[in-house]
């Protein structure tokens, strides 16, 4: 198997699949458990703590409320920028491997 085949392969194992993370956000979305899965355990971690707050007050509530919603429109453009990113890096790595 050539270098790249490998540098592919590895791609496609490590790469994070846009469907799963909406899938964790339908089912888990409230937990923050999509922002987990997709690197983003600073979002998860906000996600928790306004869980744990909408138990204090209304205000909290609709913050909260905002945040789930919010990831319909923030998980495609992070799962992407991810992906860019890991294949950059993958051809980086082919490139050096070259000289």
């Amino acid at each position: 198997m050539s270098d790249l085949n490998k540098l592919n392969a590895l791609y496609e194992k490590t790469k994070l699949s846009v469907f799963k993370a909406y899938l964790l956000w339908f089912l888990l979305g409230g937990f923050g458990a999509h922002y987990f899965y997709i690197k983003r355990s600073d979002l998860g971690t906000i996600g928790l703590v306004l869980l744990l707050s909408s138990f204090f007050g209304s205000v909290f509530v609709l913050i909260y409320c905002i945040y789930v919603l919010a990831g319909i429109f923030t998980i495609y453009p992070i799962v992407r920028e991810y992906n860019i990113d890991l294949k950059e890096k993958l051809t980086s790595i082919e490139g050096k491997g070259d000289e």
